[in-house]
C-alpha cells in the first residue's frame, strides 16, 4: 500500500514553516501495515489541498510508483526498494495525474485558489504533459490548465478551467 501526504511522524510536533509540511511517499505491507520504506518528496503543502476532491498525484502498479516530487517534478520509484528510477521536470506544480496504456498524463497548475476548502486552478497558465511510464520520455504537452483529467478506452478527457475550450486528447 502506498500513501503520499503530510500526515507522517516526521511532521509531528513541527511548526508549519516554508508554507507547510513535507509530503512523504510511504510503502506499507498490505497485510500488516508495517512500513517498508519512505521517501521525502520535498513537496511543501499546508494540508488543505488534500481532500476527497483533491488527492495527491500518485499512481502505482506491481513494479513502480509514480508521484509528484519537489512540486514540479514527476518521479518513478521502484515499488520494492523505494529508489528513484527517473525524474522529469514539468512546467508548473503538479496536481493531477492519470495513466493510460503506459502513458502518464499530468495536470499542472500555474496558480491556485481555495474555495470553501477546495483547491482549484486559477484561470491562467498551466499545462497538461504526457510521459512514457517506463522511460519517462516526454511525449506531448498542451498549454492548458486541466482541472480534472479522466481516462477511458485509451483517451484522456480534460475538464479545463476555460469552459469555452473543451478538449479531448
Amino acid at each position: 500500500i502506498f500513501t503520499l501526504g503530510i500526515n507522517h511522524v516526521e511532521n509531528m510536533g513541527r511548526r508549519k514553516g516554508r508554507k507547510g509540511f513535507d509530503q512523504y511517499l510511504y510503502a506499507r505491507d498490505a497485510w500488516s501495515g508495517i512500513p517498508l520504506w519512505k521517501l521525502n518528496c520535498k513537496n511543501v503543502r499546508d494540508g488543505k489541498d488534500i481532500t476527497w476532491t483533491n488527492t495527491a498525484p500518485l499512481i502505482a502498479d506491481d513494479e513502480s510508483v509514480w508521484c509528484v516530487y519537489e512540486e514540479k517534478k514527476l518521479i518513478r520509484v521502484d515499488a520494492a526498494r523505494g529508489k528513484i528510477l527517473w525524474t522529469r521536470e514539468v512546467k508548473f506544480p503538479m496536481y493531477r495525474m492519470v495513466m493510460i496504456d503506459g502513458v502518464l498524463v499530468t495536470g499542472n497548475w500555474g496558480k491556485t485558489k481555495s474555495v470553501w476548502f477546495k483547491l482549484q486552478p486559477d484561470p491562467g497558465p498551466g499545462s497538461v504533459e504526457a510521459f512514457d511510464a517506463k522511460t519517462g520520455r516526454p511525449l506531448w504537452q498542451l498549454k492548458q490548465t486541466a482541472w480534472t483529467i479522466v481516462a477511458s478506452d485509451g483517451t484522456a478527457y480534460l475538464q479545463t478551467r476555460d469552459a469555452a475550450k473543451p478538449r479531448v486528447v
